[in-house]
C-alpha cells in the first residue's frame, strides 16, 4: 500500500474502510518499524519511505495514525468462496501445509522469496490445506502460477501493470 507512488497516505486510508481488506507486506512493515523507536528508518528510506518526510504536518499526523492501524493488518487472509479455499499472504506461506491460525514467522510471510525462486528453477511443491495461495512481493513480467500458488506482483510501480484476481462473483 505504501512506497509505490505519490498517494501513499490515500492508499493507506483504504484500510479504514469496512469493505477493504489487505495483508501486511514488507513496505508496511518497514514503515511501522521506521516510525517506531526500535525501527530502522534508513532501511525504510532506502526502499521508498522518503515520501513520509515530505508530508505537511496534518498528513504526517494522519500517516502516523494509519501506520498504527497498518500494524494491525493480518499477515494471512483466508477466504472461502464457492467451496474453494484461498489463502492470501504478501510473500509466502512458510509451511508445506496450511493450517488456519497456525503461528507463523512474520519475516517469512512478508519477505521470503525461496519458494518462488525454487519454483522458477523447476522445484515446484504444492502447499496442502487450501486450493489456491495468492502471493505478491516478487515482481514478474506477468502473473506466475506454480502448483496451487499464484504470484501476482507484476511490478506496477515500475511499469504500470497492475494484476488483480477475482475470487468471488461473476468471472471468478
Amino acid at each position: 500500500l505504501v512506497d509505490r507512488g505519490a498517494e501513499n497516505v490515500e492508499c493507506l486510508e483504504l484500510i479504514t474502510f469496512p469493505w477493504f481488506r489487505a495483508v501486511r507486506g514488507n513496505h508496511e512493515q518497514m514503515m511501522i518499524d521506521g516510525l517506531s523507536e526500535r525501527g530502522n528508518v534508513n532501511h525504510w528510506l532506502l526502499n521508498g519511505g522518503g515520501w513520509f518526510f515530505n508530508l505537511d504536518y496534518d498528513k504526517e499526523i494522519l500517516a502516523k495514525a494509519l501506520a498504527h492501524k497498518a500494524d494491525e493488518l493480518p499477515l494471512i487472509i483466508e477466504l472461502v468462496s464457492k467451496d474453494k479455499k484461498y489463502v492470501i499472504c504478501h510473500a509466502d506461506y512458510p509451511f508445506d501445509e496450511y493450517e488456519f491460525g497456525k503461528p507463523v514467522d512474520h519475516q517469512q510471510v512478508i519477505w521470503n522469496r525461496e519458494r518462488i525462486s525454487n519454483s522458477q528453477n523447476g522445484i515446484v511443491k504444492e502447499i496442502k490445506g487450501a486450493d489456491t495461495f495468492i502471493f505478491g512481493h516478487t515482481p514478474a513480467v506477468k502473473p506466475l502460477k506454480f502448483a496451487n500458488q499464484m504470484y501476482i506482483d507484476t511490478g506496477a510501480v515500475f511499469c504500470g501493470n497492475l494484476t488483480l484476481i477475482q475470487v468471488q462473483g461473476e468471472g471468478a
